[in-house]
């Protein structure tokens, strides 16, 4: 398929983001209009082709990789492993989940997103889980320096999650977003 990556820890990549963002919209779009279209499919056309995993089973499975490359116990990851069970939102219908939404993994030609990449964390699950690993400030190009101010260096999260809400007909809870947007910062931990 046509485009490129686009990296958004590149000032010249996160610039063009910002300026899609501040004229056609054109990434913005495609990017929150794709996940719709992930979170769109029906899970029984994926028995056998991915996981399934509901919440306990997602947490469960970060927190065994983590367990079992880390040298040391970690309190600040334990605490953290610990408040997300203890916040356990309220279920929603599984969906398939991509695991590594960005903009980092889709590949852009003219203005557009052309292709999704990078499907090996998919899953049958919450596709919250998406939304929470977008709003990551990591998803932003913020990880050892500054990055963009937009929600995955694509959009305003308030746009990105209306968007989002008007395309499925399901409200976007901001804590649940929150909420996997630190399961997803402890993937991120567990991976790296």
């Amino acid at each position: 398929l046509p485009g490129e990556t686009v990296n958004v820890w590149r000032p010249a990549d996160r610039a063009a983001l910002e300026a899609d963002w501040e004229g056609e919209r054109g990434v913005a779009e495609d990017f929150v209009d794709h996940l719709v279209a992930i979170h769109s499919v029906a899970p029984e056309k994926l028995e056998g082709v991915v996981p399934r995993r509901d919440f306990r089973a997602t947490v469960a499975r970060w927190r065994g990789i983590y367990e079992e490359v880390r040298l040391v116990p970690d309190s600040v990851v334990e605490e953290a492993y610990a408040w997300i069970l203890d916040n356990e939102p309220a279920p929603v219908p599984p969906r398939l989940v991509h695991g590594d939404y960005r903009i980092g993994n889709c590949l852009v030609d003219r203005g557009r997103v052309s292709a999704i990449l990078d499907w090996e964390l998919a899953t049958v699950g919450d596709p919250r889980f998406d939304l929470g690993y977008m709003a990551l400030e990591y998803s932003s190009g913020r990880f050892v320096g500054p990055g963009s101010r937009l929600t995955g260096a694509v959009a305003e999260r308030d746009w990105l999650e209306r968007r989002y809400a008007a395309a499925t007909g399901e409200p976007v809870d901001r804590s649940v977003v929150d909420l996997y947007a630190a399961m997803g910062a402890l993937m991120l931990f567990s991976i790296m």
